[in-house]
């Protein structure tokens, strides 16, 4: 059985609300520092493409109607960005603890190495 993941829905109302949030001066335009702001754990290529992706008239700020319209394919973005992250973040975790387990070892393997060299 075919499973797809799709994107979640936004009514017009929350996508508004959401623009508001992210027009963070009122101009009723969301500039790249707003953006920035607002997004702070994209890498500055990460938001350049959103950015872009949202300002559809290219005119360097995005408008509540390019943030409408370029709301759902900037959304799947991020969650692929949201969930690239997560990963490389559990496999950090991995890592260290892997580096800490090994660390033991070599601690565990030092002290045997004392331990014969007593004897």
């Amino acid at each position: 059985m075919d499973s797809e993941v799709s994107e979640p829905s936004s009514s017009p109302e929350e996508i508004r609300d959401l623009f508001e949030a992210c027009d963070l001066d009122g101009s009723g335009f969301i500039d790249r520092r707003d953006l920035d702001t607002v997004c702070g754990d994209l890498d500055d290529g990460e938001l350049q493409s959103v950015f872009t992706a949202l300002d559809r008239d290219g005119d360097g700020r995005i408008s509540m109607d390019d943030f409408a319209d370029g709301f759902h394919s900037v959304s799947g973005t991020l969650l692929a960005v949201s969930r690239r992250r997560q990963y490389m973040s559990s496999r950090e975790d991995s890592l260290m603890q892997a580096e800490t387990v090994d660390e033991f070892l070599g601690k565990l393997d030092q002290s045997f190495d004392l331990i014969s060299d007593a004897w």
